[in-house]
């Protein structure tokens, strides 16, 4: 049997088994309704005035809605990956790659004073700190902003505890404050759930530590071009927590961050076809482009 035959029956083989258990989940599996769903949309683009835990200026936060229950269709047989989790960054703090130009340009909703940290690399991949570059202020007349102060200090380096309260009923563990909402006047069918709180340090540029999604080979050609476009315009985001091997450390736990590209993550499973037969290799090439594991 010539070499190509063999190849050729060998992946009639595995496209058999990924048929079978694809046909497995989409029968064991409910379909989520749309009441159901909607709780994953519920504060998606929701913005509210707050006061920041570090600096208590007024500020703004914003939520965007990650987990499993923002990227699945379908009702998990296993509860543990229906959470809901709700990120949220400042609208008067951003994080930027090191050494990378503070923006001169920002959304208008952003406060008219607004922090940068760098993105620095700690010793572990994905891992970073926050240091406090730049403060930036908005021109009255342009729109622009501007360098208002260079900050040079020493200990600049952006604490994440602060982040995390435990107070108004919430539970704090790892990065994420859980907290149990009423949802009565919600247009879905919980009455409470618990869901999951992550603040975080957007950032709009896609990390340099995460190039290699742009370059890297691809089966099937997926994703394709358009949707690596849109992947790397999401940037991504800062969560406050050390990495397992750091937290004996005192100062690491509580200063090391880690890279999330929970954005992607989200927009990738929605570009799925549900009608798709192969589901579970697009699941395995999806954990494949993580941009950072």
């Amino acid at each position: 049997m010539s070499c190509f035959n063999r190849l050729t029956m060998a992946d009639g083989e595995v496209s058999r088994k990924v048929k079978a258990v694809s046909a497995f989940l989409q029968k064991s599996c409910r379909q989520r309704n749309a009441e159901q769903f909607s709780l994953a949309n519920v504060f998606r683009g929701y913005s509210c005035r707050v006061v920041h835990p570090v600096d208590r200026c007024k500020c703004k936060v914003f939520i965007a809605t990650s987990g499993s229950a923002a990227e699945f269709y379908i009702e998990p047989m296993l509860s543990c990956v229906g959470d809901t989790d709700l990120m949220y960054h400042y609208n008067n703090e951003l994080a930027i790659p090191a050494w990378y130009p503070p923006p001169s340009q920002l959304p208008t909703d952003f406060e008219s004073r607004v922090k940068i940290y760098e993105i620095v690399d700690s010793h572990v991949p994905g891992y970073v700190y926050l240091n406090l570059t730049y403060i930036l202020t908005r021109d009255r007349h342009d729109g622009t902003y501007k360098i208002d102060e260079h900050v040079r200090s020493q200990n600049n380096t952006l604490n994440h505890r602060t982040y995390v309260i435990g107070d108004n009923g919430s539970h704090p563990h790892g990065p994420a404050s859980t907290y149990e909402m009423d949802l009565d006047s919600l247009p879905v069918q919980y009455t409470s759930v618990n869901i999951d709180f992550v603040p975080c340090v957007h950032c709009f540029v896609y990390p340099p530590q995460a190039s290699d999604f742009q370059k890297r080979n691809r089966n099937c050609d997926w994703p394709d071009a358009a949707t690596i476009d849109s992947v790397i315009s999401e940037g991504c985001d800062v969560v406050g927590v050390a990495h397992r091997h750091c937290k004996r450390d005192e100062w690491i736990r509580k200063h090391q961050w880690r890279l999330s590209f929970s954005r992607a993550e989200i927009l990738l499973f929605k570009q799925l076809d549900a009608s798709t037969t192969d589901s579970i290799s697009y699941v395995t090439y999806i954990r494949k482009d993580r941009a950072i594991d």
